[in-house]
């Protein structure tokens, strides 16, 4: 079914509109009445490597082994025959 174009155009401006309203990808941070503007994503990879900052000293204590490489040289082959 063909739409006519009148209706695509003022759909379009409908999407255009509701864009301008959206914040994007901005997520206030509120802490205890403190609100810090910024990207959800970004406060994940700070607290990451503030976890990554703390724990990986405790990890390193622990009485674990760090374990060996049992990687074989033929595993790089990928399958592929050398002399083409």
């Amino acid at each position: 079914m063909l739409v006519p174009l009148p209706e695509l155009v003022e759909e379009r401006r409908q999407i255009l509109r509701l864009g301008n309203d959206v914040r994007g990808a901005q997520d206030p941070l509120q802490l205890d009445g403190l609100t810090i503007p910024g990207y959800a994503a970004l406060y994940a990879l700070s607290l990451n490597f503030a976890l990554c900052l703390v724990l990986s000293p405790i990890f390193n204590r622990m009485a674990a082994t760090m374990g060996t490489d049992e990687t074989a040289p033929t595993d790089y082959r990928l399958g592929l025959r050398s002399g083409g």
